[in-house]
């Protein structure tokens, strides 16, 4: 029974005999017991939590010793199948040599079977147990360790993997891979949001591998110049760069490094307006692919997603989002998944699908340690939801997301956040804000490609409702230029499109039918702000007859909860948890956290259960 307890789930009776050959009466007595049971060809604990006990209750020599004999067991079957299960019981046991002979070999077969967390979890292992290796070997295991935490979605650990393997390499005077090392560390802190830090180690990767023979790390290293450059919205930069990186690497024959070089180049043109971006990205893509660079794909897709989005061409990003992140999930790149999660957010916010994008949103709030540069439009997305539902909270969310974009200096992380911070201050009543958020950002973006300024995020829009005419507005896109200009049949535009919020609110400006339209759609949506300062204005211009919305009296949702809030509460109201729910829903947990919070403020409730009692009062859910 003890041996049995420290192998995790279950032992095939197999390994059971050739480690330690039990007595036939001694296993039929503990199942007899109640205790283990068969399971086919094997036997396991009846219950987990058993398993553990007796496994806690042996003496660390004693239990080291039984590791030791499953271990030896594993190894005289010379199985590459039972590689992770060697590796663990070598960690158990202590045996050192074990460990650094298997633990790489386990992680560079769970990285080609596409399991990256647990290619990073074996490495992690053999960095314990590393310190008598050659300073290059350890080197060698911190920078593969660093790129499976990476693709895993754990930066931190990422570049601290990173940092230790460049300080080895200092020592040693291998400036080779000093400077690809400096290159990944650019990399991985722009994933923190510590841009400044990024752009030091990306100029200091090309002064040192400069100094050498043009290589690919070379050629790679000014790819990462232009990824810089073209996240900055520096768009010359970035082609002058991208250029450089491939030029070198056709010269070279570095597939992996023109893969990059194109992405980069193609998203700087489409920042420029030249759609033959979209062509370079679509080859960096079918490149990728063909050549199974994992991570390469997943960027390709993450950036043609989000260019579409961008773009406004919802159709096409859904499908790339589809695509990609069905991707990423097959090959267990957290990084990229979650990135898009948070994007494909967005999407759904502009659609008007707010439920998806709130469940999005969460999904990605609900990870643990998610890196900044992926944070801030999950943030963003939900505090601009809750600002456009009047949910509470919203003021926390966009400050925590202000904060993080400042942090980065990126226009493109901290637009979004003054937007919407932009809409709450105009839809308080509260004007002064509205024009200081504007300007903010429109004096930041002074020498920079301002095109995400004139249609996707437009303050000098938000600053002319607020009725000043702010340097930018003369360059607004359509159909935001056709509504400063007075035209309120810039509606029709945003219902070509596909955004119903920014529709409603071109018709609010039209006359009495167009302005009830508009109330029509705020309704639908659940934009109680919205709908409500538009009831004000009609009433002011004696207007008659304007529908309420929804008030406590009707029946069919008087809280005005959102169908997702709704199917939360008629699952709380069966006693389900969070973490219940959330699975039952196929949500994280903090989303439903999210969604609770929210049904609370709305039945001015203070607990669950007081939510629950006043919404079957109410006759929002039914008796069961």
């Amino acid at each position: 029974m003890e041996l049995v307890s420290v192998v995790p789930t279950r032992t095939e009776r197999w390994l059971l005999y050739d480690a330690i050959s039990p007595e036939a009466t001694a296993l039929e007595e503990a199942v007899g017991a109640g205790m283990l049971r068969y399971e086919g060809e094997a036997i396991a604990f009846r219950h987990e939590l058993a398993r553990r006990a007796v496994e806690d209750s042996i003496a660390v020599t004693r239990r080291q010793s039984l590791h030791n004999l499953v271990l030896k067991a594993l190894l005289d079957r010379s199985s590459e199948a039972l590689l992770a299960r060697i590796v663990h019981h070598a960690a158990q046991a202590g045996d050192s040599a074990s460990v650094l002979k298997y633990a790489p070999v386990a992680a560079k077969q769970a990285s080609a079977l596409n399991a990256h967390r647990e290619s990073a979890s074996h490495y992690q292992t053999a960095l314990e147990y590393a310190g008598a290796l050659m300073p290059e070997e350890r080197a060698g295991l911190l920078e593969r360790c660093s790129y499976e935490c990476y693709l895993t979605d754990q930066i931190e650990e990422a570049l601290e993997a990173r940092r230790e393997a460049l300080e080895i390499w200092k020592q040693l005077g291998d400036k080779l891979r000093q400077g690809d090392d400096l290159r990944w560390m650019s990399r991985l802190t722009w994933g923190l949001g510590r841009n400044r830090e990024a752009e030091g180690y990306s100029i200091e990767a090309v002064r040192v591998l400069e100094s050498l023979p043009p290589g690919p790390e070379l050629a790679m290293a000014y790819s990462n110049r232009a990824q810089l450059h073209m996240l900055a919205d520096e768009n010359q930069e970035a082609a002058l760069w991208g250029l450089r990186a491939i030029e070198l690497a056709e010269k070279l024959g570095a597939t992996e490094t023109l893969v990059h070089a194109l992405n980069n180049v193609g998203a700087a043109e489409l920042l420029a307006h030249n759609e033959q971006g979209r062509v370079k990205l679509e080859e960096s893509l079918r490149l990728a692919l063909a050549n199974d660079l994992q991570e390469h794909a997943a960027r390709a897709y993450t950036n043609l997603a989000s260019f579409m989005v961008r773009a406004r061409n919802y159709a096409l990003a859904l499908r790339y989002f589809e695509d990609g992140i069905a991707y990423t999930t097959e090959h267990d790149l957290d990084f990229y998944k979650l990135y898009m999660t948070a994007w494909r957010a967005r999407a759904h916010f502009e659609r008007g699908d707010w439920d998806s994008a709130a469940d999005d949103a969460g999904f990605v709030l609900g990870r643990y340690r998610v890196p900044a540069i992926t944070k801030i439009p999950a943030l963003t997305v939900l505090g601009h939801l809750r600002v456009r539902r009047g949910d509470p909270d919203a003021a926390r969310l966009l400050d925590e997301a202000h904060e993080l974009a400042v942090e980065t200096g990126e226009l493109q992380r901290i637009a979004p956040v003054e937007a919407a911070r932009a809409e709450s201050a105009w839809l308080e009543g509260d004007l002064e804000r509205v024009v200081r958020e504007a300007r903010s950002v429109l004096e930041m973006a002074r020498g920079h490609d301002d095109s995400r300024l004139q249609g996707e995020f437009p303050l000098a829009f938000w600053a002319w409702r607020a009725g000043c005419a702010i340097e930018g507005h003369e360059k607004l896109d359509a159909p935001y230029a056709l509504q400063a200009a007075g035209d309120w049949r810039a509606a029709a535009a945003w219902r070509r499109i596909g955004c119903p919020y920014e529709e409603g609110m071109a018709l609010a400006d039209g006359d009495e039918a167009a302005r009830l339209a508009a109330l029509q759609i705020f309704e639908r949506l659940g934009a109680g702000p919205a709908a409500e300062r538009l009831r004000q204005a009609l009433r002011a211009t004696g207007v008659r007859g304007i529908p309420r919305g929804p008030r406590p009296s009707t029946k069919e949702n008087p809280a005005g909860l959102t169908n997702r809030q709704l199917e939360v509460l008629v699952l709380m109201a069966d006693g389900l948890s969070n973490n219940e729910i959330a699975d039952r829903l196929f949500v994280s947990p903090k989303t439903v956290e999210h969604h609770v919070s929210a049904i609370l403020a709305k039945l001015d409730a203070r607990t669950r259960a007081e939510a629950v009692s006043v919404a079957l009062q109410s006759n929002l859910i039914n008796k069961k």
